[in-house]
């Protein structure tokens, strides 16, 4: 037993790993997403980069989507996560990849703004840019309005949901079905896992803090909380996992628990043993189980299989 707890063998090779998250160090790491993410092919999915409006100006979006189909397929709009404030990393390309692939989907991930130079609610705003840029698109994108889902993991958690609310705040067609993975969705910070993982690697109760901090610039605002908003009237199907050893873990399963309470549908995975951001490295077990049923719970959500 490690000072948090058990951990799964693949990973205690994380255990010294620290990321700082600071305002300088955010701003050392950011890079255009094309940088880090060639657009490229493989044998079954196409992957380009297209520049679409936002509030912001001119903003990038990654579309993956099976080769050589003209045929209506469902949507994905992926926000990768960072804190609000790191750019995509390698891993979102392949993810984005996968689902295309197995689900049989486009998928469609935004470079939306970082911190510290943008807080709240500019990557809320550029999320919902590329929503509705999609929607408005649909026929020429060969997507289906009817079947779009949502995802994301830690603060792209928060940007899918946010999603799920201004769709239907805008009037534009409601997602079916949304992805959590470790999801951010608590500004309080009061759980006992917050209290708990103060020191954990690679994100913790300390880093979290900062991250508050400097979306909000130093202020409380329940609207970019999801435990603290309102829910949407249409509910969408929800897969979510969450990680044992991670502040972010209660959090997570309260808004389960609420989304439940109020009716909605959620398929909860607790992954025993793991830290935040435990998919960075795709090629230990518990992460294959992982894109197995993220997968499965993607093609099951848009095609109702």
């Amino acid at each position: 037993m490690g000072k948090w707890g058990w951990v799964q063998p693949e990973y205690r090779k994380f255990e010294p790993f620290k990321t700082p998250f600071t305002a300088l160090f955010l701003k050392m790491s950011h890079k255009p997403m094309e940088v880090l993410l060639h657009a490229g092919s493989s044998r079954k999915v196409e992957q380009r980069w297209v520049s679409i409006p936002s509030e912001g100006g001119e903003m990038q979006v990654l579309i993956s989507e099976p080769k050589e189909t003209d045929e209506k397929l469902p949507l994905m709009i992926y926000t990768h996560g960072g804190g609000f404030g790191f750019g995509a990393a390698p891993q979102h390309r392949w993810m984005n990849a996968l689902f295309a692939r197995e689900a049989n989907c486009r998928v469609l991930m935004p470079d939306y703004r970082l911190l510290p130079e943008h807080p709240y609610p500019a990557a809320r705003e550029d999320c919902f840019a590329a929503y509705a840029w999609a929607c408005e698109h649909a026929e020429e994108l060969h997507i289906d309005p009817e079947r779009i889902a949502v995802g994301g993991e830690s603060a792209g958690g928060a940007l899918a949901i946010y999603l799920c609310h201004d769709a239907e705040k805008r009037n534009l067609p409601a997602p079916k079905f949304q992805m959590l993975i470790y999801p951010v969705t608590d500004e309080r910070m009061e759980t006992d896992s917050m209290k708990k993982y103060t020191d954990t690697p690679m994100w913790n109760a300390e880093h979290n803090a900062e991250m508050w901090r400097m979306y909000l610039e130093g202020k409380t605002c329940p609207e970019a909380s999801p435990m603290e908003m309102e829910l949407p009237q249409q509910l969408p199907l929800t897969y979510m996992e969450i990680a044992e050893l991670d502040c972010l873990h209660d959090e997570g399963a309260a808004y389960a628990r609420r989304l439940e309470e109020a009716g909605g549908t959620v398929e909860l995975h607790e992954i025993k043993g793991v830290f935040h951001g435990y998919d960075v490295d795709p090629r230990t077990s518990v992460m294959q189980e992982c894109l197995r049923n993220r997968a499965d719970a993607l093609r099951r959500g848009v095609w109702g299989e």
